[in-house]
């Protein structure tokens, strides 16, 4: 099967959502016939992170699919009395993939303020597996008494969050920069169900530690 990386472009107002797998004419039938993904996110403790999604998909029918999707590298920070409000810009880099347990290249691109990370290829009928794994910096602005990290999934799922620090609360953004707390907590680790993100699907995650080891924030007021 010939593995082929395609980029997944969506538009910017779905800030949470992941691109659509592929364009369905009416009265045409779906060849997916379900998709369901899950994150796993480790966070250190310069508030930078990793995160692995894992997809499956079964599709019904032979055709192309694509793992992955594009989000916006912003995050919305609570009102500071400027003019125009401060966002905190995310950097992601370094995807690895794999479909159906085989190494294959990521399509990566930034454009504007969307980041898009995908992996495809023409799938038979059946079940399909994709992971894609890649690093954000630059999303985390530091507190009085530890540090607060932003996490948006490229694909909305269930969501496992793990940290070198202590997690002090977990949120999910609703409409920014307003959220909620979401999720609870295992043995090792902050679980957030699918169903559980606000509209922005943003998690707010608060973190004990040391607010000088975090990387300067990069806030854009543009």
């Amino acid at each position: 099967m010939r593995m082929l990386a395609t980029t997944a472009i969506v538009a910017m107002t779905l800030l949470a959502g992941s691109a659509a797998a592929s364009a369905v004419m009416p009265g045409a039938v779906d060849p997916v016939r379900s998709r369901q993904a899950a994150n796993e996110v480790t966070i250190g403790q310069d508030g930078s992170y990793q995160v692995v999604l894992s997809e499956k998909v079964e599709m019904r029918a032979e055709a192309h699919f694509s793992f992955g999707g594009t989000v916006h590298d912003g995050f919305r920070l609570s009102d500071d009395g400027s003019v125009i409000p401060p966002y905190l810009r995310a950097e992601y880099a370094a995807p690895e993939s794999t479909i159906d347990g085989a190494a294959v290249s990521s399509a990566f691109e930034v454009q504007n303020h969307a980041v898009s990370i995908a992996v495809g290829d023409d799938f038979d009928e059946g079940t399909h597996r994709g992971a894609i794994r890649y690093d954000v910096t630059s999303a985390a602005v530091p507190t009085a008494d530890g540090y607060v990290v932003y996490v948006r999934p490229i694909a909305l799922g269930e969501t496992t969050i793990t940290a070198t620090d202590a997690i002090a609360s977990v949120e999910c953004v609703g409409i920014p920069p307003d959220a909620a707390e979401c999720g609870h907590e295992t043995a090792d680790a902050w679980v957030i169900g699918a169903d559980e993100f606000g509209i922005a699907g943003v998690v707010k995650i608060t973190l004990a530690g040391d607010p000088d080891g975090v990387a300067d924030a990069h806030i854009d007021r543009g």
